[in-house]
């Protein structure tokens, strides 16, 4: 014997195969929907590439000063210079010199026989050789121009005695100053005149055949012109 409810639940089961796909679209759609409603009334998250503050920037860089002759930085280079004034008194005197920005090192040798008006006693000749060093403070950059510096030498004293012709040597030391000018005249020679003051140490009387040549000054001045040339 049949009983009712199977007859009447196959067409229920039919119409709910149908309803099924169109429930499942219509909650997808309505879900979407929704999603963009969200999205479109949310605030905009700050952007973490924003701009650093003005406080977190670094600092502009220093500026350079201008370049002049008094502060210009020149690369080393090496000159030579003579003192014609040693050679017109059938003397010498060579000098080399290395130059690094405002600063010139010097090493020189010279050596001459002191004309007879330079002579303090007609009855002894006196003529010296030796050699020195100098370093300079050159206000302008490439060397030309005033200059200062300081300077030591040491030289050998030879004091003839004119009748007897005997001869006796000591040695002498200077210490001392200088200021000058140095003029360029033409592609690296350059003229410069100076004046040196120092003070000697070992000077001594000499007596030979019974005549004394006193004791020379201790102070000395010392004014004269350098003949050069600056390579590079």
């Amino acid at each position: 014997m049949n009983t009712p409810s199977t007859t009447q639940q196959q067409p229920t089961n039919a119409l709910t195969h149908r309803l099924a796909p169109i429930a499942l679209a219509a909650m997808t759609l309505l879900g979407s929907s929704v999603a963009s409603a969200a999205v479109e009334g949310s605030s905009p998250m700050p952007s973490t590439d924003s701009a650093t503050p003005a406080a977190d920037a670094a600092p502009p860089a220093p500026q350079e000063p201008p370049v002049t002759r008094w502060n210009e930085r020149v690369k080393p280079h090496l000159d030579f210079e003579i003192d014609p004034l040693a050679f017109a008194a059938k003397g010498f005197s060579l000098h080399a010199g290395i130059r690094w920005h405002h600063f010139r090192a010097d090493l020189g040798v010279f050596g001459m026989d002191l004309p007879k008006f330079l002579q303090k006693d007609d009855r002894f000749t006196t003529g010296f050789a030796g050699f020195g060093a100098k370093l300079d403070y050159r206000f302008f950059g490439r060397g030309d121009g005033p200059f200062v510096g300081i300077s030591a030498g040491r030289a050998r004293v030879t004091t003839s005695h004119e009748a007897s012709g005997l001869a006796e040597t000591h040695y002498e030391h200077d210490i001392g100053g200088r200021i000058g000018y140095q003029i360029d005249v033409f592609r690296g020679f350059y003229v410069m005149p100076w004046v040196g003051l120092g003070y000697k140490l070992g000077t001594q009387a000499v007596t030979l055949d019974g005549d004394t040549l006193k004791k020379g000054a201790a102070l000395l001045v010392f004014p004269t012109v350098h003949l050069g040339y600056r390579f590079g």
